[in-house]
């Protein structure tokens, strides 16, 4: 294996952790909207409304990283979740659930 070293860009670092936040922010959401992107979407676009979300991050570029990464699609009734973003959203409910038991202790 090689590696190849390369200046820091601290842009391209900052980028990377604007989408890591917005991801997190937006998989909680849709989970808690029942499944539905279009909806935590625009739970989105109200919290950068509120100031909850900077105004530094952009959710038009986020949403087409969605559609471009296949998580979601485009139809005549708004964004719905592809079969790639349903089971990465079983993924996290499943992930949510076994938290809870940890912090639980024994069952």
């Amino acid at each position: 294996m090689e590696f190849e070293y390369k200046a820091w860009d601290p842009k391209l670092a900052q980028a990377i952790q604007n989408l890591s936040n917005l991801m997190q922010i937006y998989q909680y959401l849709l989970n808690r909207m029942g499944g539905n992107p279009e909806e935590a979407l625009e739970a989105m676009g109200q919290l950068q409304e509120d100031g909850v979300i900077g105004p530094g991050y952009d959710l038009e570029g986020f949403r087409k990283q969605l559609e471009e990464n296949r998580l979601i699609q485009n139809t005549p009734r708004g964004a719905k979740l592809s079969a790639k973003g349903e089971n990465k959203l079983r993924e996290l409910a499943f992930e949510e659930i076994f938290q809870k038991m940890k912090i639980g202790g024994q069952g």
